[in-house]
């Protein structure tokens, strides 16, 4: 039996608005990703490449397959992130999107209609991953920031977290 093993690849820079994509800084970030990975499973391979639907995990994730020689992605919106801009009101302004998020960094169990809270979208993460078929090559996963953060939330603590990533509890503002 194999340990089931993922890379969890945060999309590239996007363009500032409703998932308009990547920017043009994005676009190399996941072309350099895709070098480097390609590189490191050039003898064993991957279990395959799995992305969030939104358009700046796919562009990313486009971009990592095209290193591995066009290999198929598999869209998957279990992978979306936790809250996206307008996904419950499509004139839903930033600044009321912004405090939304913001709060549920701090409520984790805080969630507006039509939307989960911080520790339900943990859980969705997780169970999309435990789904996964055993292999014993790496599943590289393209999604989200939020959504990564919170599947490391509902298994660690804060604290031991940022002694392994200083950065983290500035994740997602």
């Amino acid at each position: 039996m194999f340990m089931k093993r993922v890379i969890l690849i945060r999309h590239g820079k996007q363009e500032h608005g409703k998932d308009e994509g990547l920017s043009q800084l994005g676009k190399q970030q996941a072309t350099r990703t895709g070098l480097y990975l390609a590189e490191k499973y050039r003898d064993t391979g991957i279990a395959g490449l799995i992305t969030s639907d939104l358009k700046r995990a796919k562009e990313t994730a486009d971009g990592i397959s095209h290193e591995f020689g066009d290999i198929p992605v598999t869209t998957n919106p279990a992978l979306r992130e936790r809250m996206n801009w307008g996904d419950g009101d499509p004139d839903e302004p930033f600044e009321d999107f912004s405090r939304l998020w913001n709060a549920t960094l701090h409520d984790r169990e805080l969630k507006s209609p039509g939307r989960e809270s911080s520790i339900e979208s943990g859980e969705r993460l997780d169970r999309s991953l435990q789904s996964l078929p055993e292999d014993e090559r790496p599943y590289i996963i393209v999604g989200h920031g939020g959504i990564f953060a919170e599947l490391l939330r509902n298994h660690f603590p804060n604290d031991e977290i940022a002694q392994h990533m200083p950065h983290f509890p500035d994740i997602g503002q």
